[in-house]
Order: C-alpha cells, then sequence, then structure tokens
C-alpha cells in the first residue's frame, strides 16, 4: 500500500519548485525590460540632444538667381520692343539753344517735327533769301493745288548769335503776324543743321514780271501794288516793326492777284537804335549812295 502522505509531500515540494522557478523567471524578465527601457530613454536622450543641436545650427542661406519656369501667362504682358522712331528720340539734339528760342517764338501748331525730307517732294529752286535759299516743294498725301509751299533753308551755326537775331525775327513776323499782304509762315522746324521754313508759294516776284515784260506795267496794277505793299507796311508798323528791305524781288504776286511783302530777315524793331546799313546795295536810292560815299571818304 503506497504511502500517501509521503507523495502528498513530494507532490507539494515539486509545486513549490516550480513557484520558485516561476518568480525567477519573472523576475529575470523583469530586469531585461527594465534594461531595455533604459537603453530606449537613453537613446532618445541622445536623439533629443541631437535634434536640439540641429534646431539650434542655422543652415547658410543659399541665393540663386530667379529662373521662371513654363511660359509667361498673358495677364502679364511684356513690354513692346524698342522701335527705330523711339531711338531716334533718344539722340543727342543739335543746337538746342537755338531750338528752345525757336519753341518760344512760334506757336505749337507751327512746329515741324518730322522729318521734312519725308514730308516734302519735288523740290527745285526759285530764289534765294537775306537768310538762305528758297525752293519749291509739295506736301505728301495732300492735291497739288494745296500741298504746296516755299520752303527756305538756312543753315544754323551755335557762335553766329546775330544771324540767330535776324531768323528769330523772321519766324515770330511770319509764324505770329497775321495780315493779307504778308508772307504767312506754314511751319518751321529744324533738321540737322538747317532750319526749314515752309511758307505760301506765290507765283512770281514784281522784279520777275517786269523783268519778263517790254511793256511794263500799267499805271493802275503799279497803284494797286504800291497800294497793297504800304498797307502791309502799316501794319507791321504798327507792331513795332520796320522792313528795311523793301525792293522788287521781296513784292510777290499770287495766282489770284494777292500782293505780298516777304523776307523779313532783316527787320528791326523801331524802339532800337539801329547805326547799321543793311539793304540790298542796287535798291538803294542814289542820293543815299552818295552820302554814303561822301561819309566814307
Amino acid at each position: 500500500m503506497p504511502d500517501i502522505i509521503e507523495e502528498a509531500w513530494k507532490r507539494r515540494q515539486q509545486i513549490q519548485q516550480q513557484d520558485k522557478r516561476n518568480i525567477n523567471s519573472n523576475n529575470n524578465n523583469n530586469n531585461s525590460n527594465n534594461n531595455i527601457n533604459n537603453n530606449n530613454n537613453i537613446n532618445n536622450n541622445n536623439n533629443n540632444h541631437v535634434d536640439n543641436q540641429k534646431k539650434t545650427m542655422v543652415p547658410p542661406k543659399i541665393t540663386r538667381p530667379w529662373i521662371p519656369v513654363g511660359r509667361v501667362p498673358d495677364i502679364v504682358p511684356l513690354p513692346p520692343p524698342i522701335t527705330s522712331s523711339q531711338t531716334t528720340r533718344t539722340k543727342k539734339i543739335l543746337h538746342p539753344e537755338f531750338q528752345n528760342k525757336m519753341r518760344k517764338v512760334l506757336p505749337r501748331s507751327k512746329l515741324m517735327e518730322a522729318n521734312p525730307h519725308k514730308h516734302y517732294v519735288g523740290m527745285s529752286r526759285i530764289g534765294s533769301g537775306a537768310n538762305g535759299a528758297v525752293v519749291r516743294a509739295s506736301r505728301q498725301n495732300l492735291p497739288s493745288n494745296k500741298g504746296q509751299v516755299a520752303i527756305k533753308r538756312c543753315l544754323i551755326e551755335d557762335h553766329d548769335r546775330n544771324h540767330h537775331t535776324y531768323v528769330l525775327r523772321e519766324l515770330r513776323i511770319m509764324g505770329c503776324f497775321n495780315h493779307p499782304n504778308l508772307i504767312q509762315l506754314k511751319e518751321a522746324g529744324m533738321w540737322k543743321h538747317d532750319l526749314w521754313m515752309a511758307m505760301e508759294l506765290m507765283q512770281c516776284s514784281v522784279f520777275n514780271l517786269l523783268f519778263n515784260t517790254t511793256k511794263g506795267l500799267s499805271e493802275a496794277m503799279a497803284i494797286r501794288i504800291a497800294r497793297e505793299v504800304l498797307e502791309g507796311l502799316i501794319y507791321l508798323h504798327s507792331k513795332n516793326y520796320m522792313h528795311r528791305d523793301v525792293k522788287c524781288e521781296n513784292i510777290l504776286l499770287g495766282r489770284d492777284g494777292q500782293v505780298k511783302l516777304a523776307d523779313f530777315g532783316l527787320a528791326t524793331p523801331l524802339n532800337r537804335t539801329n547805326r547799321a546799313r543793311l539793304g540790298t546795295a542796287k535798291s538803294l536810292l542814289k542820293n543815299l549812295i552818295q552820302k554814303m560815299w561822301t561819309y566814307g571818304h
């Protein structure tokens, strides 16, 4: 018969040993887990330290040129290209002092800004004045009966201030005074070194009329021409100017019988003392020539 008490004791001993083994294994597992946790904490601390160092270190700023990507949208159009007309405006202005004075003398409507060679064609010389040669020309894009003008070209030199005074005075009289017996200025402007003055075109002068006829002028025609010339001179004197070069070459006749005084290059204000004897020598009076000859000797 087996010993029941001994077997129960042995079974109890086995159970206690098994419990001890389980407790020891649990303790070992806890210790290993604690070590792992400790290691993880150390790694986390190290990582946090590295992250803090990275945050404190500012990388250097790299500047690169902006490069557009793709097509420029239509809502932001590019500026138009520079044309030849815009580049000509930036060129150096020749004779700026004279041009400034001319702009003060003439109204804006009579200033010519463009190239006259592109506006006038068919130029042919018809005479000369005190300040330059006179040519006949036609304005483009206008009928021949309305576009024909007489153009006087004057060379402008910066050092010749006296010549500037005469030219500006002629521009003022033709461009600002309005009388049926005085030549009117159409427009004027500088191109390179020349001043271009576009004026009314007349048929001929009294000198050409006398030169091409053998009978001369009738008394009635001579009286009418003299009366028209005197009307122009009276108006010119009322504006405080003296012509100082009245002669047959400067009395112009139109197709419809108009009589007009021209060439105001020697005109001068009446309120100034003029000691110089100016004019055309061949048109001087005989007694005046004798006085000049006597005083000269």
